[in-house]
């Protein structure tokens, strides 16, 4: 490729950058904010268990736009090297990448199935439906993916070559669960699970306003 083809290539990316990622970041940061604020204002949705995961997801969607999409959006529309900052740029952002991406996901599933045995009409399954559930079981996500994200600190340490804002895996066992297991897990099973689970409460809900 020649130099033109290159330079304009880089030109492209700094306009998407400041044109279309720091603005899509802002409104990101912004409804995140809101829909926290909203969750923890109201009584009612601090004892209602589908709206406590939504609470949690909307915590970890905002831990991940501060300690990981800010430095990316930055280093796209501004060229900022943020390895030259800190030297522990690639751990921190591995960390709060890994542990808030995967935990947005999973709570999201999560608040899916409780809205699943909610609308069901077996009370036994109803009783699944409640908020210390909801607490038990962020816990223990949370538990399982802070341990995650300190493996992806320990590997996901190097800067990539082509892009100064995005780490590479040291270890090739590593990026092989990364590239295979992660992002099979992330990208299939669990929106999986949520979409199946959504078309069962679907149905439940359709049923219940039936009977009424």
């Amino acid at each position: 490729m020649n130099a033109e083809y290159i330079t304009s290539l880089y030109n492209a990316r700094l306009q998407f950058g400041r044109y279309v990622a720091i603005p899509m970041f802002f409104i990101g940061f912004i409804s995140e904010f809101l829909s926290i604020i909203v969750f923890l204002s109201l009584k009612t949705f601090r004892e209602n268990s589908c709206a406590f995961y939504l609470l949690c997801m909307s915590l970890f969607n905002f831990i991940r736009l501060i300690f990981s999409l800010s430095a990316v959006t930055t280093s796209m529309a501004f060229t900022i090297d943020w390895s030259s900052v800190t030297i522990y740029y690639c751990q921190i952002r591995s960390f709060f990448h890994s542990t808030c991406t995967f935990g947005a996901i999973i709570i999201l599933c999560l608040a899916v199935i409780d809205q699943y045995f909610a609308t069901c009409t077996r009370v036994r399954w109803q009783r699944w439906s409640n908020i210390k559930v909801a607490h038990y079981l962020t816990l223990i996500v949370s538990i399982i993916l802070t341990a995650q994200g300190v493996l992806y600190s320990i590997y996901f340490r190097q800067i990539s070559p082509v892009n100064t804002a995005i780490c590479i895996s040291v270890n090739h066992d590593f990026l092989l669960y990364h590239t295979y297991g992660y992002f099979l897990v992330l990208g299939n099973l669990f929106p999986l699970i949520a979409v199946i689970f959504g078309i069962m409460a679907y149905r439940n809900a359709r049923t219940l306003t039936t009977r009424v």
